[in-house]
C-alpha cells in the first residue's frame, strides 16, 4: 500500500479463466519438474483433462498454457496461485491476440486509474473483444491511450485510431492532428466522413479479448472498490466522469453543470460523491424523452466548489467554459478550502468549545463554507448526538456534555 492507502486489487479473481498465459523460465520448468516426478505424462494429462502432446509443449514452453489448465497443474504440485501470477508475464485470448501486461498482477487504484475509469464509465465501452473511448478532446483521448499502455501493458502498435471528420472539414484539415499522433507513435490511424455533427471525434481502441473480459469483471465491483477508497480517489472517479459525460453550459440566466447518462445508477453515484465534497444542493436525475437521465448543479457556489475541488480532469475545453462562465457572475466567493466532513466536524466542535454556544450562520462564516452545508452538517451531528440545539430559532448549538 502506499502512504495514501491507495486500494490494491489483486486480479486472480478476475482474470478469465480461459485465457492463456506465458510464464517465466525459471517457474515453469520448476512446476514440470514437480510434476513429472509425481506422474507420468499420460497420467498428468488426465488429470489436468488435456492431451499428452499439449503437456510436452508447456513443458518446453513452445505454446502458451490455458490458465484454467495450469491451476490445475500449481494444486497437483502444491504451489500457491500468488507464487503462479508472479510468475505470468502475459496473459491473452486463444491465437495470441491483444495480451496485455499488468505489474504484479495488480491494479492500484490511485487517481490517475480510477479517472480513467470514470471516463471508460461515460465515454467508453467495453466489448466482447474490444476495448475503447471515443471523444472530441485530443487531451482526453491521449490520456485514455496512455493508461491503456502504462497500466496494461498495451503496445502502440496495437491501439487504433479512427479521426471521424464532420461535413464542414476536408480530409486535410486534420493532416496537422495525424502528424501529432504520428510523432506520438500511433500509426495506425482511420480517416472516416460523418454524416452529421460539427466536430472531429477522436475513436481510440484496443483489440483485446482478454482485457475486455478482465475490465467486465471488474466494473461489476467498481462502486465497491471507489467507496472503500480516499476522497481523493472519489474524486478523481467524477473527474473522468465529467470528462466524458459532463458540460457546463449558460442559457440566458441559467448557468449550470449537467451529467447525462442512460444508466441512473451511476448518476445517482455520481450524486453521493458530490455529497461528500460538500455539493449538496442536487436535484435528483430527470430523464428526457430520448431516456436519457440528466444530472445538474446550478448555483453559484457548488458551481464554484466543482470547478475548485474536481473540475473536467483532461477536458481543457470545458474547464475552460467553467471557468469563463463562472467570471459572470458579479458576486465573487474567496477561494473554499475543502474539508472531509470529519474535519469539519472538529472544526465546529472547537468553535462551539470556544463560544460555549454559537448560531449556523456564526460557524458558516468562521469556517468559510456555505450556510447550506453547515446546516446539514449541524443536523449531522445531531442525528449522532455529539451535540445539541435549543428549541426556539434561531436555534443555538452546544455541547452536550
Amino acid at each position: 500500500m502506499s502512504n495514501k492507502n491507495y486500494l490494491e486489487i489483486p486480479l486472480i479473481n478476475y482474470i478469465p479463466l480461459n485465457s492463456y498465459v506465458s510464464l517465466t523460465s525459471r517457474f515453469r520448468k520448476k512446476l514440470f519438474r514437480i510434476l513429472v516426478k509425481k506422474f507420468t505424462i499420460a497420467n498428468l494429462a488426465k488429470l489436468v483433462g488435456a492431451h499428452r502432446s499439449s503437456i510436452y509443449d508447456w513443458k518446453k514452453g513452445r505454446v502458451r498454457v490455458p490458465l484454467s489448465k495450469i491451476m490445475r497443474c500449481i494444486e497437483l504440485a502444491g504451489i500457491t496461485k500468488d507464487r503462479l501470477f508472479n510468475s505470468i508475464t502475459s496473459l491473452t485470448a486463444l491465437y495470441n491476440a491483444g495480451a496485455i501486461r499488468i505489474k504484479g498482477w495488480k491494479l492500484l487504484l490511485n487517481e490517475e486509474l480510477v479517472e480513467w475509469l470514470g471516463l471508460l464509465k461515460g465515454d467508453g465501452y467495453v466489448s466482447r473483444k474490444y476495448v475503447g473511448c471515443t471523444n472530441s478532446s485530443l487531451p482526453v483521448s491521449l490520456f485514455f491511450m496512455r493508461i491503456l499502455e502504462k497500466v496494461f501493458g498495451i503496445p502502440k502498435a496495437n491501439i487504433e485510431i479512427t479521426i471521424e471528420i464532420p461535413p464542414n472539414q476536408r480530409n486535410k484539415d486534420i493532416t496537422p492532428l495525424v502528424k501529432l499522433l504520428n510523432t506520438k507513435g500511433y500509426k495506425r490511424i482511420i480517416k472516416r466522413k460523418r454524416n452529421k455533427g460539427k466536430k472531429v471525434l477522436l475513436s481510440s481502441r484496443v483489440n483485446s479479448k482478454v482485457l475486455a473480459q478482465l475490465l467486465r469483471n471488474i466494473l461489476k465491483d467498481l462502486h465497491q472498490f471507489i467507496n472503500s477508497s480516499p476522497l481523493d480517489v472519489k474524486i478523481a472517479y467524477v473527474r473522468g466522469f465529467g470528462a466524458a459525460e459532463g458540460s457546463p453550459y449558460e442559457v440566458g440566466s441559467v448557468r449550470a453543470i449537467s451529467f447525462s447518462n442512460k444508466d441512473l445508477d451511476e448518476l445517482l453515484f455520481i450524486k453521493n460523491i458530490l455529497h461528500e465534497i460538500g455539493i449538496i444542493r442536487i436535484d435528483n436525475p430527470e430523464q428526457d424523452n430520448k431516456g436519457i437521465y440528466k444530472l445538474k448543479i446550478t448555483t453559484q457556489p457548488q458551481l464554484r466548489l466543482f470547478h475548485e475541488i474536481v473540475g473536467f480532469g483532461r477536458n481543457k475545453r470545458r474547464n475552460k467554459k467553467l471557468a469563463s462562465i463562472l467570471k459572470g457572475y458579479k458576486k465573487i466567493l474567496k477561494r473554499v478550502e475543502y474539508r472531509s466532513k470529519y474535519e469539519r466536524y472538529s472544526q465546529i466542535l472547537n468553535i462551539i468549545k470556544r463560544n460555549k454556544v454559537a448560531t449556523a450562520k456564526e460557524i458558516a462564516l468562521e469556517i468559510n463554507i456555505s450556510y447550506t452545508w453547515t446546516s446539514k452538517l449541524l443536523n449531522q451531528m445531531l442525528r449522532k448526538k455529539i451535540i445539541k440545539r435549543s428549541r426556539k430559532y434561531p436555534y443555538l448549538y452546544s455541547l452536550i456534555f
